[in-house]
C-alpha cells in the first residue's frame, strides 16, 4: 500500500494511505488514514499535558474530519477498536502520550483544503455494471452523431438521458451521460469518453448521512437488478453551493464471494439498437415503488443478497425459505370471528366456575383468536402464491405444488436438525426453486407486474437447476 500525496478522486476498488492531522476539540492531531475494499481505518496519536488536552471522549466521536497534503476528508460513522494511554512523565508537568484507532465507515474526499460543505445536491455513480445493464443504445449513437457533427457541447444537464424518474420526497433519478474530450498532442490522439452514469439529484439539499443511506440503498436495489454484486468504480458527490467541486465518496467494499454475472438479471431494455432478447423492458417505477417501501420492506432485499452469497447450500435454503414465508404469509379462520368471539364471552363465567381459576381462563381464552386464524400453514399460502405464476413459466419447473409439503418438510428437518441426510444436489435445487419464487415475489414488491416477471426470472443465475434435463432427438439425456 503507498502513501498517497497527490490525487484527484477515490477510487472505491484502489487502497489508499494517507498521512492526516486530526482536530479534535480545538487541538491538532497526527494520524493516519487507511481506506481499503477490506477496511477503513484511522489512527490518531499525540501528546496531552496541561496546555494541551481535551475535554470529550474519544470514544463518542462519531464524525470526524482530517486533512492530508492532497485534501480533506470527512469520516463518518466512526467506532473505536483500540485505545492505548501511557504516561511519559509526572514531574515537573505531567505528560501522557495516547493511540486511537477508528474503524470508518465512510469517508468523503474533496481535493480542496476547504471543509468539506454540510449539504449535497446530489451523487453520481461510475460503473461498468451500469454500462453493461444499459445496453447499446440509440441515445449512445445520437452523443457520437454530435460528437462528429461539432455541436455536442455545450449540453445541458437534462440531455442524453436514457430514463428519468421523479422519485417522491428524494428527488429525480437518471441514467445518462456526460460527454468529455481527451486530446493528448505527444500522442497524437484525440477521443471522446460518455460512459453512463446512475445519477440521483435530491429535490432538497442532504447532509451526508442521508446521502450516505441514499447511496447504500440504490446500491442494494442495482445488485438486486442485476443478479450480483454492482462493480463500482466511483462515487462522485455534487456540493449544494459549490459547482464544480470534486468530491467523492468511499466505502469498503471486500468481495463477497458471490461470482459476479456475465450478464445482467434484468436489463433496463429501454431505447435499445438492437434488441437480441426479446424482454419487456424494466419499468422504470419501480425506483418509485422502492424507495416508497417502509425500512422492513427495504430489508428483505438486503437480506436477499446477503443469503444469495451464502456458500453453504442449506443456509440458503432456509435464508430464502424464511424471506418467502415472511412476504408470502396469509392468514385464514377455521371459524368465523365475530361468532367466535361472542363464544367465548359467554363461555368466560362457566369456565371460570368450573376450573376456578380466573386468570387461567383468561389468559386460555385469549389465545383462542390466534389459534382459529392458524388454518393456513406454509405449504398452504406459498402453493396459493405458486399458482398465481402463468403456467406458461410453472410448466418449465420440476417442481409444482405438490412438492411443497416435502419442500417445507426439509425446511423443518434443517431448523432442527432432524436425522435427514439430503444429497447436496437435491438441497440445491429445492433451494433455487424457492429463491426463485422468492425473486419473483420481491419483484412484486416494487411494482412489477408478475406477467413481466414471468418473462425475466429465467435468466436468474441457475434457474436451469430447477428445469427438466434437455432431450435430445425425442431420447432422454441420462
Amino acid at each position: 500500500m503507498t502513501i498517497r500525496e497527490s490525487l484527484e478522486e477515490l477510487r472505491l476498488g484502489e487502497r489508499y494511505q494517507f498521512r492526516v492531522t486530526v482536530g479534535h476539540d480545538g487541538q491538532r492531531f497526527a494520524g493516519d488514514l487507511t481506506l481499503s475494499p477490506q477496511g477503513c481505518f484511522l489512527d490518531v496519536r499525540g501528546e496531552l499535558s496541561e496546555d494541551r488536552r481535551i475535554d470529550t471522549d474519544w470514544v463518542g466521536v462519531k464524525e470526524m474530519c482530517c486533512d492530508a497534503h492532497t485534501g480533506t476528508f470527512l469520516l463518518d460513522g466512526l467506532t473505536v477498536e483500540q485505545t492505548l494511554v501511557s504516561h511519559l512523565q509526572r514531574h515537573p508537568r505531567p505528560i501522557s502520550y495516547f493511540e486511537v484507532r477508528y474503524r470508518v465507515a465512510y469517508a468523503i474526499f474533496g481535493r480542496s483544503l476547504d471543509a468539506i460543505p454540510p449539504t449535497f445536491s446530489s451523487l453520481q455513480i461510475h460503473s461498468a455494471s451500469i454500462a453493461q445493464w444499459v445496453g447499446y443504445t440509440y441515445v449512445q449513437d445520437s452523443v457520437v452523431e454530435q460528437y462528429h457533427n461539432g455541436n455536442l457541447f455545450p449540453y445541458q444537464d437534462h440531455s442524453h438521458v436514457e430514463f428519468a424518474e421523479d422519485i417522491a420526497a428524494l428527488g429525480r433519478l437518471a441514467v445518462g451521460y456526460r460527454p468529455s474530450t481527451r486530446y493528448a498532442v505527444d500522442e497524437f490522439a484525440m477521443s471522446l469518453q460518455f460512459p453512463p452514469t446512475l445519477h440521483l439529484s435530491f429535490e432538497a439539499p442532504r447532509p451526508a448521512a442521508a446521502v450516505i443511506h441514499a447511496t447504500r440503498e440504490l446500491e442494494t436495489l442495482v445488485a438486486f437488478l442485476l443478479g450480483h454484486s454492482i462493480d463500482i468504480d466511483r462515487i462522485q458527490l455534487d456540493p449544494t453551493y459549490r459547482y464544480g467541486a470534486r468530491l467523492s465518496l468511499y466505502f469498503a467494499r471486500a468481495q463477497t464471494g458471490e461470482r459476479d454475472g456475465t450478464y445482467p438479471f434484468f436489463p433496463l431494455g429501454l431505447n435499445l439498437r438492437h434488441d437480441t432478447l426479446g424482454l419487456p423492458p424494466l419499468p422504470t417505477t419501480l425506483f418509485s415503488h422502492y424507495f416508497a417501501l417502509g425500512p422492513g420492506a427495504k430489508a428483505h432485499f438486503q437480506r436477499y443478497l446477503k443469503y444469495r452469497t451464502l456458500e453453504n447450500p442449506e443456509e440458503r435454503f432456509l435464508g430464502f425459505f424464511r424471506l418467502l414465508e415472511k412476504l408470502c404469509h396469509e392468514q385464514e379462520a377455521f371459524l368465523p370471528e365475530a361468532t367466535l368471539a361472542e363464544l367465548i364471552e359467554r363461555a368466560q363465567p362457566f369456565l371460570t366456575r368450573h376450573f376456578d381459576d380466573k386468570k387461567s381462563v383468561q389468559r386460555f381464552l385469549r389465545q383462542i383468536p390466534r389459534w382459529n386464524l392458524a388454518k393456513l400453514n406454509a405449504a398452504s399460502f406459498i402453493g396459493r402464491f405458486l399458482m398465481t405464476i402463468p403456467y406458461g413459466l410453472r410448466r418449465r419447473w420440476i417442481y409444482d405444488a405438490s412438492h411443497l409439503e416435502a419442500i417445507c418438510k426439509l425446511r423443518n428437518d434443517l431448523t432442527h436438525a432432524n436425522e435427514t441426510q439430503p444429497t447436496s444436489d437435491d438441497v440445491e435445487q429445492q433451494a433455487k426453486f424457492i429463491e426463485v419464487l422468492l425473486v419473483l415475489r420481491l419483484l412484486m414488491e416494487i411494482g412489477v407486474p408478475l406477467e413481466t416477471a414471468a418473462l425475466v426470472i429465467p435468466r436468474l443465475t441457475g434457474h436451469g437447476l430447477i428445469e427438466p434435463p434437455p432431450q435430445f432427438h425425442g431420447i432422454p439425456a441420462e
